[in-house]
């Protein structure tokens, strides 16, 4: 599970936790498992839609290296 906070800033902090051996979320692997983590970046940065609900929730820049 890959959970963006802070998302109305330029700068969100997103955790990364595996919920089959950690459902309390307890271990954040954001920097343990960066493949997985920039994996599931990629995915929510395609799924992003603009939404007049929740305007200042701004798309984040994904590391040069995930970009095609």
């Amino acid at each position: 599970k890959l959970v963006r906070m802070k998302a109305h800033t330029e700068k969100p902090v997103f955790e990364l936790y595996d919920l089959s051996s950690d459902q309390s979320e307890k271990r954040n692997l954001i920097k343990k498992d960066t493949e997985t983590a920039a994996a599931l970046m990629k995915i929510m940065q395609e799924a992003h839609t603009d939404s007049a609900v929740f305007p200042d929730i701004k798309p984040f820049a994904l590391p040069d290296s995930e970009k095609r």
